[in-house]
């Protein structure tokens, strides 16, 4: 399957892609965020115009074509990890420590690996799984710290966050 071509503005500027992941343990508050924040009526405020077009395109993807989440969220259609190419944001999950599956960390190794921007917010740091951190710094919820430490020690991780 081939991704789909990277939308572009009406001024022909390519739009940054930015791929919501959605996993069964997904926080919907922070899938929602990543959404709104980067969504074409944010970009519009913050341009300070009304008519202002978003430089963004936010998809939300997953592992599966569709997945209600562990709370009963329903995000509908997801698109496909094929989209992880530009921007990947990771948001919170509920059970960060679990094991994730091969093809969701082989898409993001894959995206890092072509230059992806990535970002994940609170204990949706499971980045560190895919070995997306090691030598960096990172940083997890409050309560992760000690468990975090311990499973990736090759991460520098910076407590006191949260």
């Amino acid at each position: 399957m081939h991704p789909a071509k990277t939308p572009v503005t009406s001024r022909g500027r390519a739009k940054h892609v930015i791929a919501v992941l959605v996993v069964p343990d997904s926080v919907a508050l922070e899938v929602t965020v990543g959404h709104q924040v980067f969504g074409p009526r944010m970009s519009a405020i913050v341009e300070l115009t009304r008519d202002a077009e978003s430089a963004y395109e936010v998809v939300l993807c997953g592992e599966q074509p569709r997945q209600v989440l562990s709370s009963g969220v329903d995000f509908g259609e997801l698109a496909s990890l094929d989209t992880l190419l530009t921007a990947v944001l990771v948001p919170c999950v509920e059970d960060p420590p679990a094991e994730r599956l091969l093809p969701l960390l082989a898409a993001l190794r894959g995206a890092a690996g072509n230059g992806a921007r990535m970002v994940s917010f609170c204990g949706g740091a499971f980045l560190a799984r895919a070995g997306l951190l090691d030598g960096r710094r990172a940083t997890t919820h409050r309560l992760f710290t000690e468990e975090f430490r311990r499973e990736f020690p090759d991460v520098r991780l910076e407590p006191g966050c949260w």
